[in-house]
């Protein structure tokens, strides 16, 4: 379902997924958009630069439009 979403919201160019825990204690599963502009195509997204945070405007947009996608049972 979340894979759907991002395919829906973001048109990305392919989704990464990966289910590490080498961390933290829990398994946990990382879905992840990629595009072929991204800093680290074809490579890994980590490590390979520092985290740009989104502003609090667009991660509020970001966030309803998959909460609207999501509610839609894509």
């Amino acid at each position: 379902m979340v894979s759907r979403a991002l395919q829906a919201s973001f048109a990305p160019h392919k989704l990464n997924i990966a289910a590490l825990g080498n961390v933290v204690s829990q398994l946990h599963v990382h879905v992840i958009a990629r595009y072929e502009h991204d800093i680290a195509w074809p490579r890994p997204v980590w490590g390979m630069a520092t985290a740009q945070r989104y502003s609090p405007e667009e991660l509020v947009r970001r966030i309803e439009r998959l909460q609207s996608v999501l509610a839609q049972g894509i």
